[in-house]
């Protein structure tokens, strides 16, 4: 009997210590998850995958890609770097890092996957808000056009009569280019760099196609 409350007992304490020890890794995962309540929301997560495969070739190749860093819209969960023989290198910018992937001799891999939670931040345009007649010559590189913001081409002029407004308020001429690249462009994959003609004339776009499209619109009126 003796022997049996014994075992029992021992029993009971291995399984309380597992107990416990599963208790502290729950209880040290959740101390770092910055998200409690109402801020949480799991269809805000997004993992984001990239695995890219380099094969020898005579021509020297560079793959370069961005990883965000927190910000007040973003916070970067969770960050996994893998790379087989390459050179790897890193910019540190003010909203990231650029990544820079040079492989070395046969074979190599390079990837990454990050879990972001994004959530949106409003901005309201107070009723007195109005577009300058003329802004500071430091702006101008910011407002004039340029190799994708193409806001000087006659096709996107002529776009731009088109959805033009009843009113020429701030707010009813963002809206206007926001319903516009919104509704009526297209979403797709990214693939590359897509310039606001492009986009324009395609009808179809990523997200850097339709912001460039959305600048391009918006500089015309300034």
């Amino acid at each position: 009997m003796m022997q049996r409350f014994s075992l029992l007992s021992d029993f009971l304490s291995v399984h309380r210590i597992l107990l416990i020890s599963a208790l502290v890794l729950i209880s040290l995962q959740q101390s770092h998850w910055p998200f409690t309540g109402d801020n949480f929301s799991a269809q805000r997560i997004h993992t984001v995958t990239l695995n890219t495969w380099f094969r020898e070739t005579e021509q020297a190749t560079t793959i370069r890609t961005y990883i965000p860093d927190n910000d007040p819209w973003q916070t970067v969960l969770s960050e996994n770097l893998s790379t087989t023989g390459v050179t790897s290198s890193e910019q540190f910018l003010p909203s990231g890092r650029l990544l820079s992937w040079t492989p070395e001799d046969g074979q190599s891999h390079a990837g990454y996957q990050i879990r972001v939670h994004i959530k949106g931040i409003r901005h309201e345009l107070g009723n007195g808000v109005t577009i300058p007649d003329e802004y500071p010559q430091e702006f101008r590189p910011y407002l004039s056009p340029s190799e994708h913001i193409q806001s000087q081409h006659p096709e996107l002029q002529a776009l731009w009569q088109r959805l033009l407004p009843k009113t020429s308020s701030p707010e009813a001429i963002l809206s206007a280019i926001y319903a516009h690249t919104y509704k009526d462009i297209e979403g797709a994959p990214f693939k590359g760099t897509t310039d606001a003609l492009t986009a324009s004339r395609l009808g179809i776009a990523s997200c850097n196609g339709k912001s460039r499209l959305f600048v391009a619109l918006a500089r015309i009126n300034n």
